[in-house]
């Protein structure tokens, strides 16, 4: 069970990594192109600013999103969903006082 539970944690990490650099490359990475969009306009608005302001936040809900996936597909795939009766259950391992 510690061997399952520390190749849950390291698959956990790995997520967050992954999608911690997504998040910081399209954060900072819509920053400093931005000034070589502000030639094109969207909207009435340098695509600059655009970019930086809206595409930033559709990345982050995006990155939300995959996060709940992601993660809902490693729960299932260790046994630690909802549905499944896993052994992580500390309920069952916590000897009970009968008196």
């Amino acid at each position: 069970m510690k061997e399952k539970l520390e190749r849950y944690f390291r698959d956990n990490i790995k997520i967050i990594v992954i999608l911690l650099i997504i998040w910081a490359v399209s954060s900072f990475g819509c920053a400093l192109v931005a000034p070589s969009l502000n030639n094109i306009t969207f909207n009435h608005f340098p695509l600059g600013y655009y970019m930086a302001c809206q595409g930033s936040l559709l990345v982050f809900l995006a990155v939300i999103f995959a996060n709940a996936f992601w993660m809902d597909g490693l729960d299932r795939k260790y046994g630690f969903d909802k549905e499944a009766k896993s052994e992580a259950d500390i309920s069952e391992h916590i000897p009970h006082d009968k008196s």
